[in-house]
């Protein structure tokens, strides 16, 4: 049981380093061991997990010309601005209509850029329809 409750924090502390959001967590553990909760999942599928987890974190350590932390630490900033934090699926679906990927991390920098440009006249449109609005 305690190489249970090690594997748990292994996971979640790995999900902070990598900047993944609970829902993301849940995907790859689903993934991993074909079961929606961690207390459903053997040590062998937790442990899988975490070997997904490390090549994760392998893979966005060293990937010249895709998304960088900066620019992913904007795209949540603008995130936030929009208000779409309360639904993970919104920014998500948005990347996936005009980028054509599943994921954030996949992203081009160029791609990326393109992102944040548009996240931003967004911003500034609710700003302006909210300053004509009393």
């Amino acid at each position: 049981m305690a190489e249970r409750k090690k594997q748990l924090k292994v996971i979640w502390g790995m999900a902070r380093e990598l900047g993944m959001e609970k829902e993301d967590v849940y995907t790859l553990l689903y993934q991993q061991s074909g079961k929606e909760h961690m207390s459903e999942c053997s040590e062998a599928e937790l442990s899988r997990t975490v070997q997904a987890m490390i090549l994760l974190k392998e893979r966005r350590t060293n990937r010249p010309g895709m998304i960088t932390g900066r620019q992913r630490y904007k795209i949540r900033e603008l995130e936030r601005s929009l208000g779409w934090t309360e639904n993970q699926k919104r920014l998500r679906a948005f990347i996936k209509k005009y980028y054509h990927v599943d994921n954030m991390d996949w992203l081009t920098e160029e791609a990326a850029s393109n992102l944040i440009e548009a996240l931003k006249k967004m911003v500034k449109r609710t700003g302006e329809a909210e300053a004509v609005m009393p």
